[in-house]
């Protein structure tokens, strides 16, 4: 049952007041106008249907014939554009009315708008009409829980709804509407977007024979990346461009081979510092966050690991070459960046970025989150990561020789002397050969400027080995990790810009 038969069902039975959170609000009044009037005329009803709505600028305006002349009837001044006498003039609209509230979600909250939404209640009970707070999200104060307000949740469009929009897009460019894969494609690389952006984006995405890919992938991105807190990784990166982590790129490569293969990467950075403040946040933001992350990935089965490690030693990098292996796109979320002063606002933020995940992944996502410091996590968090925890060990002489070989690559060197790169990460790798690009040297010229974390905090890297030891499976190597003290990557030397033996060709 989609969201329009919910609410249409509780307006048959009496509901007063409904809410229902939306990313188009204007679509969803139309789209529920529509249904009232179709289930009006199927019970024999003769009543016309009065139907307004309220918004903050333009105060009670009609959105058909009779609401049109009730509102000239009752408001000829427009003397409604307070939510509070707004709300009082719904006193009189007629049997079987309809009011929608839009972004009811800024008004809700104040004691006098709550006070007069339940004034409502009874006086609707009584004349089957209803109101309908619209909005992103819609966090209910007290006085309004409890079932006086039943609240619905619109999901952003299917893959159905969007090839509509596809088709409508070639059909006002008079161009042949393609067909099978083409036609699947396109509407597949607008999920994640409401039924507006879709439009706007596969309409500004139009060539002269049709649909431009590029355009309309970069353009879905950018929509995507205007919700707080979610960025689209744009990187190109393959798991044969990243040295080392065998193991654990073997096991990505039977999850997205597998039963059930994830449709999106959702990347959590530094997430035991980003729920941080879990246990000591009094404004209930971070509990929030927290739960919604946990309900989600209840509700739809999500999997999850978490990589454990120093700073560079490349575990957001695997989680984003996993989205270019499979072919589908990786997504970093952010809660800090949703996190406002108002609750409502940061719930808000939140929920909308959970239905962008759950609409681009159909319920087939897989999170996967670094973090320093394990034990800093929510237990019932950690739980939820249930593929299992990976120790990123700092890269062998091997898998540094794989990291030098595309940056070399990348940043145009030839076959160089390589630096004493004892302790590097692969970040360390990648930073020397953009400073010696930079500067127009090669790499071996500017190493002694790189101090790598095994140097500069290298009795926090020797405790977190210790730490790790045969607690997780190792993301280099099969099997579990275990700390091998005196190994070159524990060795705490300094660096040099001496020349060695080793090149990479």
């Amino acid at each position: 049952m989609n969201v329009y038969d919910q609410v249409s069902k509780a307006r048959s039975v009496g509901t007063p007041l409904l809410g229902v959170t939306t990313p188009d609000q204007v679509a969803t009044t139309k789209a529920l106008l529509s249904r009232f009037v179709m289930d009006l005329d199927e019970a024999g009803v003769e009543e016309p249907l009065v139907a307004v709505q309220w918004d903050a600028v333009r105060g009670l305006q009609g959105l058909n014939a009779h609401g049109k002349q009730w509102v000239v009837t009752n408001d000829p001044e427009n003397m409604t554009i307070g939510t509070i006498p707004a709300l009082g003039a719904l006193e009189k609209l007629p049997e079987y009315a309809v009011a929608f509230f839009q972004n009811a979600q800024r008004y809700i909250e104040s004691s006098d708008v709550a006070q007069a939404v339940f004034n409502l209640r009874e006086e609707f009970k009584a004349h089957l009409q209803t109101l309908i707070l619209l909005g992103p999200a819609l966090p209910l104060p007290a006085e309004l829980r409890g079932g006086d307000i039943q609240v619905y949740d619109e999901p952003l469009p299917d893959a159905l709804e969007l090839e509509k929009v596809v088709t409508m897009a070639y059909q006002s460019n008079k161009i042949k509407v393609p067909t099978g894969k083409v036609l699947e494609q396109a509407a597949g690389q607008l999920m994640g977007l409401s039924n507006f952006a879709a439009e706007q984006v596969a309409m500004m995405s139009m060539g002269d024979t049709g649909i431009e890919f590029p355009q309309l992938v970069e353009r879905r991105y950018k929509t995507i990346d205007q919700n707080d807190g979610l960025k689209v990784y744009r990187g190109k990166e393959r798991f044969a461009d990243i040295g080392g982590l065998h193991n654990i790129k073997a096991e990505f490569m039977r999850l997205i081979k597998g039963r059930k293969a994830p449709r999106l990467i959702v990347i959590l950075e530094e997430m035991d510092k980003m729920f941080a403040s879990f246990a000591t946040d009094s404004t209930g933001i971070s509990q929030y966050q927290v739960g919604k992350t946990l309900s989600f990935m209840q509700d739809t089965e999500a999997v999850g690991a978490i990589g454990l490690g120093s700073p560079g030693t490349g575990k957001s990098l695997v989680a984003k070459a996993l989205g270019n292996e499979a072919g589908i796109p990786a997504i970093n979320i952010d809660f800090g960046a949703m996190q406002s002063g108002l609750v409502g606002s940061s719930q808000e933020k939140t929920n909308a970025a959970f239905k962008v995940i759950e609409a681009l992944s159909g319920g087939q996502a897989f999170f996967f989150g670094t973090c320093n410091r394990v034990t800093n996590l929510p237990p019932e968090l950690r739980r939820r990561f249930r593929m299992g925890t990976y120790y990123f060990e700092l890269p062998d002489a091997e898998e540094k020789d794989t990291i030098w070989k595309y940056y070399l690559s990348k940043y145009g060197f030839g076959g160089v002397e390589l630096p004493n790169d004892k302790g590097w990460t692969g970040a360390e790798i990648w930073q020397c050969c953009d400073k010696a690009w930079r500067y127009g040297l090669n790499p071996i010229d500017v190493a002694g400027t790189v101090i790598p974390v095994s140097v500069a905090a290298f009795d926090e890297v020797e405790a977190l080995r210790k730490s790790a030891s045969g607690k997780y499976q190792s993301a280099n190597h099969e099997g579990v990790y275990i700390y091998r003290p005196g190994t070159e990557e524990g060795v705490q030397e300094p660096v040099t810009g001496r020349k060695t033996m080793r090149k990479v060709q």
